[in-house]
């Protein structure tokens, strides 16, 4: 049967949790860059969300700048008098232009940004698995225990059905009864299923996930 959990913190120079708290602190190390590199990431999108409505807005203003033209081009025609210079189109033009690169700078800087973040997300896997797998000796270090308290569930569980056995065959002699019968069932022990789902592991999967982030978290016993 699982006890409760231990008072147990990390214990002064133990190996096993020294070498967790490196690798959490490593892998927490190796989170912060992923999450500098992501907010880059979000300023980026940023960047090319204005740079794309700012570009749109030129585009409108060069569609307007030539409608514009045109109007005061006919009604100049109509009149038979001269239109004159007009710089509307060439201005908007230029703004457009100008709009343009500055869009295709910011998808430059995305593209480079979003590139930039591969190395570290890859990064930040492994130093997760390397916790993962710091995790383990320190898990293990609650086998003997485990062990122990399997054989001796074991010798106790032989030892009551040795009894019950002896108290069947000598108080209920034949032919059986309910009440034998019923007594019998109890020598008939079914197989034990073992499955992530036995609720009597809850403590050891809440160590577990913790262990992940804090390598003084208390084993279950």
């Amino acid at each position: 049967m699982l006890r409760s959990l231990l008072p147990i913190s990390r214990a002064a120079g133990d190996p096993s949790r020294d070498r967790l708290a490196a690798a959490i602190a490593e892998a927490e190390g190796a989170q912060r860059v992923v999450d500098n590199a992501k907010e880059a990431t979000s300023r980026a999108r940023e960047m090319v969300a204005r740079a794309e409505g700012r570009h749109s807005s030129a585009l409108a203003a060069v569609t307007r700048a030539k409608a514009s033209a045109a109007s005061r081009m006919a009604s100049a025609a109509a009149s038979g008098s001269g239109a004159g210079p007009d710089r509307s189109i060439r201005e908007a033009r230029a703004e457009e232009t100008d709009a343009l690169d500055e869009l295709e700078a910011a998808r430059a800087a995305l593209t480079n940004v979003q590139a930039a973040i591969v190395e570290p997300e890859d990064a930040l896997r492994k130093a997760r698995k390397r916790v993962e797998e710091a995790v383990r000796p320190v898990l293990a270090a609650a086998v003997p225990t485990a062990v122990a308290d399997v054989e001796r569930a074991k010798a106790e569980l032989g030892d009551a059905l040795a009894k019950l056995w002896f108290l069947h065959r000598e108080c209920y002699p034949w032919p059986p009864t309910d009440e034998s019968k019923g007594v019998e069932r109890h020598l008939s022990i079914p197989q034990i299923q073992l499955t992530a789902e036995n609720p009597a592991l809850a403590p050891w999967y809440e160590a577990l996930a913790s262990l992940q982030h804090d390598p003084a978290t208390p084993l279950p016993a």
